[in-house]
């Protein structure tokens, strides 16, 4: 009853948060989006996903969504599947339960489920979009149950479905076997294994996912610093074992496994016959260029997860074999205990959003994006950048954005083309992951120029720095102008940034909790700075209430592309946050390089218009 209640306090509270996130457009990546898409498409019969470009089963061999796809149609929204994966992640917790209590007892068997639902990578896996593999976890403990109970028949089915979750997966299911063969199985339980896991791996890499993928996506790049090809990379392994110490053994890595083998007081290693079987998956992270694999934030702990925790039960065994532990095994439950939950503190979501439940409310920003949302029709041909993608979703024709800033796919040689079927782009130009990891300073705006031109997209909303544009559409709102002469302006200055650009003038106006603003620069020579603008909000006590960082133009038309002696007419609003008490407040502006994040030198021939710390005085708003 205890560990049925623990599943449930669980599964509530990663479905609220994953709830609450969601509602506050809090998933900046585009897994989510993808698989709710690729389920979508599953119920209108297409395995295609617009997103990636290609069909899915080129990405990953995630058949198990052909499983999930009748509870899709059931309920069709992005939440089906967090919930789905709360669930399935808290569930875990069962299986857990009963192979440590035939193993160690009620007690134990209670405590390893508890530092399993506390421990920090399965909730950062819970947090972080949607994955088909998590369901692996809990078929994978259901397996290890059943290889105990020596019930072969169940056995065989928890594996073949956890096959279905993931193609990497059969790497277990072959390391299953030779683990059966230490433990000195029968045959049938070490040739199944390994004859089903070769043949489904070699025929997933080999045959289907190339046949899916039609060489769009290279996950082999993210190993080319050992090869080319799976035999080269396996061969570069086996030959060069130094090189691949050092690879390893680097401080990133180190603090990856404290973070992975910490929290359970490091009694997995205590197991290592048991701790083998995972070996396949860490040789695969910590061997990756990919630095998300080396962290727990991310989801690639996933199939790990179920491994760790079983082998940390039979380190735990070994231990209170030892005569004096085993007379205090109390006190050793109430260390592991204490660990655990100050890793969880550290480093879980666990601990932090139960004491920050308020993190993921709505503000007048995310009010403003369902309003964008609503602009777009429910069947318009749309690309978006990441945080808007999961709320479009159950359409035909949703892309993402990111593959325009990049100019190629995802992890792919081959370059982007622009669907032709587009109506509509919700861009939020200050999206962290498309104009950071996929921006490349020259290209990217580049890119989006040509993008904007070609398509002549039309500006039909825009706030602050979200636009939506409309396909050969006329502009309802300008973003910025190119002038040939100095435009009129009503608060002149002259205000010289590292003597590259020259702020001449502003219009500032404050209206319904939004702040609009003109500015109008002019290029004193041509500069190789990305330079963009904070804005800082200030109360009469001169109290920071919010600092905002801002690209100029929009990221459209950064400095480092302004001709000489050209004039820039810049338009743009800023919303104020909820609740923000009655009073005064004062706005100012400051300038920093993007491609280096540091300050910049301000001079003004204005008086008293720069503050002792270089910044702008704009202006005075009263709430």
């Amino acid at each position: 009853k205890i560990i049925y209640f623990l599943i449930f306090l669980y599964v509530l509270f990663f479905s609220y948060v994953c709830f609450f996130r969601f509602n506050s457009y809090g998933y900046i990546d585009f897994d989510l989006a993808v698989h709710s898409q690729v389920l979508w498409n599953i119920l209108h019969g297409s395995i295609y996903s617009p997103i990636l470009g290609i069909d899915f089963l080129g990405n990953h061999m995630h058949l198990i969504l052909f499983l999930i796809a009748p509870i899709y149609k059931i309920f069709s929204h992005p939440l089906t599947l967090l919930f789905l994966q709360s669930f399935v992640l808290g569930m875990g917790a069962y299986p857990l339960y009963l192979i440590a209590r035939e193993e160690l007892g009620d007690r134990w068997a209670l405590c390893i489920s508890f530092i399993y639902l506390l421990y920090p990578a399965l909730g950062h896996t819970n947090l972080f979009e949607f994955h088909p593999t998590v369901f692996a976890v809990y078929f994978l403990l259901l397996s290890f149950y059943e290889f105990r109970k020596e019930n072969f028949k169940f056995f065989l089915l928890f594996i073949v479905i956890s096959l279905l979750c993931q193609e990497n997966i059969a790497l277990v299911v072959i390391m299953f076997g030779f683990f059966s063969a230490i433990k000195k199985k029968k045959l049938k339980w070490i040739i199944t294994p390994i004859l089903i896991g070769t043949i489904y791996f070699y025929l997933c890499i080999e045959v289907f996912i190339p046949f899916f993928n039609k060489n769009t996506i290279h996950f082999f790049s993210l190993y080319g610093h050992l090869g080319k090809s799976p035999y080269g990379i396996l061969s570069f392994i086996l030959l060069h074992p130094i090189k691949i110490f050092k690879i390893i053994f680097t401080r990133q890595k180190i603090i990856y496994l404290f973070q992975v083998f910490g929290p359970l007081c490091f009694f997995s290693f205590l197991s290592p016959i048991t701790l083998m079987i995972s070996l396949p998956f860490f040789i695969q992270h910590l061997l990756s260029r990919r630095p998300t694999e080396i962290s727990i934030q991310y989801h690639y702990l996933a199939e790990i997860i179920p491994l760790l925790f079983i082998s940390f039960i039979y380190g735990v065994k070994r231990l209170i074999g030892f005569s004096f532990i085993k007379k205090h095994q109390l006190i050793l439950v109430s260390i592991v205990l204490s660990v655990t939950i100050c890793f969880s503190t550290y480093y879980g979501p666990q601990v932090y959003f139960f004491l920050n439940r308020r993190f993921f409310e709505k503000n007048n920003l995310d009010l403003e994006k369902d309003k964008f949302i609503n602009y777009i029709p429910r069947d318009g041909s749309t690309i978006a950048t990441f945080e808007f993608l999961s709320h479009l979703t159950n359409r035909k024709h949703l892309y993402s954005f990111h593959h325009v800033t990049s100019g190629f796919y995802t992890l792919s040689s081959i370059k982007y083309k622009i669907p032709k079927s587009l109506e509509y782009a919700l861009i939020d130009f200050n999206d962290p992951l498309t104009f950071g990891s996929f921006y490349e300073y020259g290209r990217g705006d580049r890119n989006i120029r040509e993008f904007l031109t070609e398509g002549k997209w039309g500006v039909r909303e825009v706030r602050d720095t979200i636009v939506l544009f409309r396909k050969n559409d006329l502009n309802r709102y300008n973003l910025y102008e190119r002038l040939s002469k100095e435009p009129g302006v009503k608060n002149k200055v002259s205000v010289k940034v590292m003597d590259d650009i020259k702020l001449i003038g502003y219009d500032f106006n404050y209206s319904n909790d939004i702040i609009n603003l003109i500015f109008c620069w002019q290029t004193i020579k041509r500069t190789q700075r990305d330079i963009n603008v904070y804005f800082d909000l200030l109360d009469q006590n001169n109290k920071l209430i919010f600092r905002l960082f801002r690209p100029m133009c929009y990221r459209i038309l950064p400095t480092y592309a302004w001709k000489d002696n050209e004039f820039i007419r810049e338009y743009r609003s800023l919303i104020l946050p909820e609740n923000l008490p009655t009073g005064k407040y004062i706005l100012k502006l400051g300038f920093y390089d993007s491609m280096t994040g540091l300050n910049l030198r301000v001079a003004s021939d204005s008086k008293n218009i720069l503050d002792q710390e270089g910044m702008i005085y704009l202006g005075s708003i009263m709430k």
